[in-house]
């Protein structure tokens, strides 16, 4: 199962992305499941209160989720690796549902989410039949989805896609169904175009990651798209966007230990370092770690203590603080809904201990 996470002042939402369940849930500090509630008058928003910590009630600390498919999950810890009680957890997360308001996106996978400002924009993704390019907003403040018309050139539709925040816009590349083009949304129009780019585009690619990294030294934005299926093979080269001057760098000169080819992995920034977890290679799903030095271009794998999450394809991953966590995915045999964290300080994983009902 595919999720995606988008993180926001200390909440993290929680986009699921399999097939079957069209339902929103909140994972959230001091949270209790609130019973669903759909096409009524949303409420006015709250005022803004104090941010929450993990242990502490509040408005934030909340992971939330669309969609997936309900069905039985691994027995290994309900979903994951086995949580042994007595083990330190650097987290503490309860599973709630949220009341939410208007029509929720139908079911569908391979879907991408990005926050801008207080809504989620949900682009594309697919069913059992077909895939779509319709948009989709959820207001995290109000909890009301919305269907906006948009305009413009849209994308044709796709999944298993990547999509980008890029100030006000949401950035597109690629796809099953979507090959190696690029679309942007911009959000403050609701209007699609094609921008013009320079150098050699790149091969079609789909389950690829895309990782927003802002450069202080010359002031530029740059998407590094790494991995993916092309449609023949698996992929482990590291493409560049350059968002100011919209030119494609294929030619990097990176040296030293890297992923092996893959798909369905999971990408953050963290520093200087964009980190690449588990994912699939045509014959295993995997749960090696590594990172990119973006200066010197060097590949390197991350030496941790404590245990690493299982093998698996399709989860993902946020940064909150100075933790990586990774939730969700599959190995082939199960669906899991387990989180994990990882502390970039002590280099260390430890399962998160979460009560609460979790996503099925």
């Amino acid at each position: 199962m595919r999720f995606h996470h988008i993180l926001r002042n200390g909440a993290v939402f929680v986009i699921a992305s399999s097939l079957g369940l069209a339902a929103v849930e909140e994972e959230a500090v001091g949270g209790s499941p609130e019973d669903e509630e759909e096409d009524t008058p949303p409420p006015k928003p709250k005022k803004k209160g104090k941010k929450a910590k993990y242990g502490e009630a509040g408005p934030s600390g909340a992971k939330r989720r669309f969609g997936g498919r309900r069905m039985s999950t691994s027995t290994r810890g309900g979903g994951g690796d086995v949580v042994d009680p007595d083990e330190p957890m650097l987290y503490a997360l309860t599973w709630a549902q949220p009341q939410r308001y208007g029509i929720a996106p139908s079911p569908r996978n391979g879907h991408t989410m990005v926050l801008i400002g207080m809504q989620l924009y949900i682009f594309g993704g697919g069913d059992e039949t077909v895939s779509f390019n319709d948009v989709h907003t959820l207001h995290v403040g109000t909890m009301t989805w919305d269907k906006p018309i948009v305009h413009g050139t849209l994308p044709s539709p796709r999944a298993r896609h990547s999509a980008t925040a890029v100030g006000n816009n949401m950035v597109v590349f690629g796809g099953v169904g979507g090959g190696n083009d690029l679309h942007i949304l911009e959000t403050d129009t609701l209007t699609w175009y094609i921008p013009k780019v320079g150098g050699e585009p790149p091969l079609p690619r789909f389950g690829h990651t895309a990782t927003l990294v802002e450069s202080k030294a010359d002031q530029t934005r740059k998407l590094y798209i790494f991995g993916g299926h092309d449609g023949s093979q698996y992929r482990n080269d590291l493409l560049v966007f350059n968002l100011e001057t919209r030119t494609w760098i294929l030619d990097l000169d990176v040296t030293g230990e890297g992923p092996s080819p893959r798909d369905a992995h999971a990408a953050v920034l963290h520093g200087e370092y964009m980190y690449v977890f588990g994912g699939y290679d045509s014959k295993r799903y995997l749960n090696d770690f590594h990172r990119f030095h973006f200066e010197t271009l060097t590949w390197s794998a991350v030496a941790y203590a404590g245990v690493a999450p299982s093998p698996r394809g399709g989860h993902t991953a946020v940064v909150h603080n100075d933790a990586m966590l990774v939730f969700g995915g599959c190995d082939g045999w199960n669906y899991f809904n387990d989180c994990h964290a990882f502390s970039f300080e002590a280099r260390e994983w430890a399962p998160v201990r979460v009560t609460g009902t979790a996503p099925g």
